[in-house]
């Protein structure tokens, strides 16, 4: 009985060899064939090709150098993850039967790139300089239109993870990843769909016409990136920490009008205390209702519209979340066009009718209705559905009709027009 263990064993283990080997000869041949393509580029190598017991494929010691320019990428690590051995080494025929496994993941370990250098720098340009979201860190800050405050001359060391799963019986599809910024932060989201029918490599594309996203989370988890920004620009404009953490809460509010856009309060006190407590997660999650289809022929990018539809909510370090909303600065300006600084004061609420209540609005269907927000902006538009929540208004948006959803708690008052 022992030699028989013995015997299955020593099969077991020179079968697992062999595939590793096919795996990763195979692979080797595939990369050996896209160093040849990268050299009209720039010279491309890596050091070895591994599987771990776990079923992951690792290539490891990448590294990229252009011809163009004095640069050049390095990646620790290359892993395609997966569930088990089995599912690694079936890979290949099962994506050419149709079958998709229920995970994958593509992880970057420890990418090296200069933030300074011509690569980022010709991304930058690229992408028109800086956008909302850098604007919004960097409010208040004396910095280069490119660049932010220098921290260091050290390169940035990145580690990224885009992957999916599939659960339920594949009715429910996530869609995970994480971005990490060493001594920076870490961003992770997840997109949960409705795929509209089981995945496969055939059908995937198919499939796509009726995905619905159900809900979807976002974690900016701060890893020293606040108090870096926060001493950084408090030295470029010569203040104290603490003073410039106040006039950069200031000037981020400045940052969303320059948009047409106002913050809630809700959404304000969230980012103050993210600001205030480095080290914190800033969470951020929407649950559209409906679901948001790519059947949806349309979808507004009215910011009211929108946090009506998306329900978003936020909160700090794991905290019940919180709706809010970000609404137009303007009040007086049609939807759909650009923001004007002479508009930001709310129209006064005429007297001349009298107010409706949320329980008579049933009595009011497809009627012209006027109804006035907490924010002060106003809304005008003809009643089409009240449900327990929310009235549905059938605006003039867009130069056409549109149904938008309103929160009863975002009201003031409710008018006949």
């Amino acid at each position: 009985m022992k030699r028989i263990l013995i015997a299955a064993v020593v099969v077991i283990a020179g079968g697992l060899f062999f595939a590793q080997y096919q795996m990763t000869s195979a692979v080797r041949d595939q990369l050996d064939k896209s160093v040849q393509m990268a050299s009209f580029y720039g010279q491309l190598s890596y050091d070895d090709v591994s599987v771990t017991p776990t079923g992951d494929l690792e290539i490891s010691g990448i590294r990229f150098v252009p011809h163009t320019v004095d640069d050049s990428i390095r990646m620790d690590k290359l892993v395609l993850e997966t569930d088990n051995p089995w599912v690694l080494y079936t890979l290949s025929d099962e994506l050419k039967n149709g079958h998709i496994p229920d995970h994958l993941a593509l992880n970057v370990v420890g990418l090296r790139i200069d933030p300074n250098g011509p690569l980022m720098q010709s991304a930058t340009e690229r992408q028109g300089g800086k956008g909302m979201m850098t604007k919004l860190a960097l409010a208040g800050c004396n910095v280069d239109d490119r660049n932010g405050p220098a921290s260091g001359s050290s390169d940035d060391i990145i580690d990224i993870s885009l992957g999916y799963q599939q659960a339920q019986g594949g009715s429910q599809l996530d869609l995970l990843s994480r971005v990490t910024i060493h001594g920076e932060n870490t961003l992770t989201t997840r997109l949960t769909l409705n795929p509209g029918g089981a995945l496969n490599a055939f059908n995937g594309l198919q499939s796509a016409r009726s995905v619905e996203l159900k809900s979807a989370e976002l974690h900016i988890q701060d890893q020293g990136q606040v108090l870096q920004e926060l001493e950084d620009c408090a030295r470029e404009t010569g203040m104290s920490v603490e003073a410039f953490r106040k006039h950069h809460l200031e000037a981020w509010r400045a940052v969303w009008s320059t948009y047409g856009l106002a913050p809630d309060n809700t959404l304000a006190n969230a980012y103050r205390e993210y600001i205030e407590h480095p080290g914190s997660t800033l969470d951020l999650a929407i649950e559209p209702f409906p679901p948001i289809s790519t059947k949806d022929r349309y979808l507004s990018t009215d910011p009211d519209y929108l946090s009506g539809r998306l329900n978003p909510q936020v909160g700090v370090d794991g905290a019940s979340l919180k709706p809010f909303a970000i609404t137009r600065t303007e009040t007086t300006a049609n939807a759909g066009e650009p923001a004007s600084a002479t508009s930001t004061t709310p129209r006064e609420t005429p007297t001349t009718q009298s107010a409706i209540a949320v329980s008579d609005l049933d009595r009011h269907m497809n009627q012209s209705l006027r109804v006035v927000m907490n924010s002060g902006k106003v809304l005008e538009g003809r009643l089409q559905a009240v449900e327990s929540q929310r009235l549905q208004l059938q605006r003039r948006m867009f130069g056409g009709n549109m149904v938008v959803p309103v929160n009863y708690r975002d009201i003031q008052s409710i008018q006949r027009q």
